[in-house]
């Protein structure tokens, strides 16, 4: 589950089977655009794409109702910040910044997931 919630997360990449992070050039201005959608709610633009969560568009596509509830699922940032290294593998969780950072990412992955179900209804 913590694939489709690294996707977009400023310096993050994969390699091979790990996800390493590295400060990029424009580290500080993704970050700046991170806490600005953060603070204004904006989460449209932190969707899963099909190459990272086919089964959950999937899903969204079938358009068949469940009896009474729909339930969502988000990957912890504690989870994610250990999956996550720095390239002397040392876990993000770790680089205070970082940590908060990723803390609002998984905020807003989480509320567009939120909108994404309440539309089935």
């Amino acid at each position: 589950m913590f694939v489709q919630y690294i996707e977009g997360f400023p310096g993050a990449s994969e390699e091979g089977e790990k996800f390493i992070w590295k400060r990029t050039n424009k580290f500080e201005e993704d970050l700046e655009l991170l806490y600005s959608h953060h603070l204004q709610g904006k989460y449209d633009s932190y969707g899963f794409s099909m190459g990272y969560a086919s089964g959950f568009h999937a899903f969204l596509d079938n358009k068949i109702l469940p009896e009474r509830a729909i339930k969502g699922q988000v990957t912890g940032p504690i989870s994610m910040g250990l999956t996550l290294t720095k390239e002397d593998m040392r876990p993000v969780l770790y680089d205070e910044e970082l940590s908060d950072a990723i803390a609002r990412f998984l905020c807003l992955k989480a509320s567009w997931q939120e909108n994404a179900l309440r539309a089935i209804r």
